[in-house]
């Protein structure tokens, strides 16, 4: 086995390439970087002939690549990224015959988001696009989800993997975490209306590696952790940090009246916090999913998801130390 890995250097593709290394899987790792790891090429996803020559070489693909932004800005940007960039290696794919199987990590937010508080998604479920197109990562994501399922040649088998937030140690740049750091930094006055699901990314990245080799073709798999509302999970992180909690819940139609009103984009400045508009309309909603076919089909197992927050905080408190060092 030879697995050819996109977005090898971000939070999930740093733990991904960690279990493949522990389980001695050979791999090629793609960077627009050049790296001295002889296990690296220097390429760019949206121009398929720098690395088609190394996916000849390899037998399994793992399609991690990605970023995440939410505001209207980014939306070309997530177009870019996660649609051009995944439709760039679907061709590099059309003249390989190497390739068996093909791993890609999207995201629970392109089946499992509601505005009810009594929904628990699972993989049957219709993409809620009236939610989703307002949402350029979500969106792009979405796009990217359905062109891979109606274009991957049918010879590949392919595992679609849906993980919620990932939380954990060692997210450097802070994006996966700043739902965290806001609550550490005192920037959460009152919490969202809504509720999360959270997993921990070593769980994921070690579920890419069983996709290699577990999963039945053309599935979905939802994965998470613990469905909780944001008030409860901000109690958590007070208990674990000595930090307050918000004292009570936004109202509940917070994020429909920003809704109408695009304008206020840094809404938080008008208060002292650090709080986009975008952050608080997503919060606003319900991101809970059911791992039931991950548990049957992919051995999915997650640890404690409390020790995912004991250790995200820390992280964050020394990584947060070491800068004034």
């Amino acid at each position: 086995m030879k697995v050819f890995l996109t977005g090898a250097t971000g939070f999930l593709g740093t733990q991904i390439r960690r279990f493949l290394e522990e389980e001695n899987i050979e791999y090629i790792a793609l960077s627009r970087s050049n790296k001295e790891d002889h296990r690296f090429i220097q390429g760019d996803l949206l121009e398929p002939e720098t690395y088609a020559s190394a996916l000849s070489e390899c037998d399994k693909v793992i399609h991690a690549a990605g970023e995440v932004a939410h505001d209207e800005e980014s939306a070309q940007q997530m177009w870019k990224i996660h649609v051009r960039g995944t439709k760039a290696l679907l061709q590099a794919l059309k003249d390989n015959n190497s390739v068996q199987r093909f791993v890609f990590l999207s995201t629970s937010g392109t089946i499992a988001v509601s505005e009810d508080s009594d929904y628990l998604g699972t993989e049957l479920d219709t993409p809620p696009f009236p939610l989703i197109k307002k949402w350029p990562y979500y969106r792009a994501k979405l796009f990217a989800e359905q062109m891979i399922f109606d274009e991957l040649a049918s010879r590949i088998k392919l595992i679609c993997l849906n993980p919620s937030l990932l939380l954990g140690p060692e997210d450097h740049k802070g994006d996966s975490l700043k739902p965290i750091q806001l609550f550490l930094d005192k920037q959460i006055p009152l919490s969202p209306s809504g509720g999360l699901s959270f997993t921990d990314v070593r769980d994921v990245a070690k579920t890419a590696i069983t996709a290699l080799s577990k999963g039945n073709d053309r599935s979905k798999y939802l994965l998470g952790s613990c469905n909780l509302k944001f008030h409860a999970f901000y109690q958590k992180l007070s208990r674990i940090s000595g930090v307050s909690a918000p004292l009570a819940p936004l109202p509940k139609q917070t994020h429909k009246v920003l809704g109408w009103f695009p304008k206020w984009k840094n809404i938080g400045e008008t208060v002292g916090i650090d709080l986009q508009r975008e952050d608080l309309i997503l919060a606003g909603h319900y991101w809970y999913v059911d791992s039931s076919r991950a548990k049957a089909e992919l051995d999915w197992n997650p640890r404690d998801p409390l020790r995912t927050l004991e250790e995200s905080v820390h992280f964050l408190q020394q990584d947060r130390f070491a800068d004034f060092l």
